[in-house]
């Protein structure tokens, strides 16, 4: 899924977060220059993985697999 940069507008599959002058936006490599990196703790990261895990069932065996 690509997404925009908030500076130069150019679709990216990845952008990062930066501070421009207060205010936080995602960018993509070649803007990051105009602003400082945000720094995503690991508890921020853990949420967001948390919220988006997908629940899977366990992997029913068949017969002539199983020992």
């Amino acid at each position: 899924m690509a997404m925009q940069c908030a500076i130069c507008g150019k679709e990216f599959e990845r952008l990062t977060k930066v501070d421009i002058e207060g205010s936080v936006a995602n960018v993509c490599l070649s803007c990051v220059k105009f602003g400082n990196t945000v720094e995503v703790t690991e508890e921020q990261l853990y949420k967001k993985v948390k919220k988006d895990a997908v629940q899977f069932s366990r992997p029913v065996m068949k017969k002539e697999y199983e020992k």
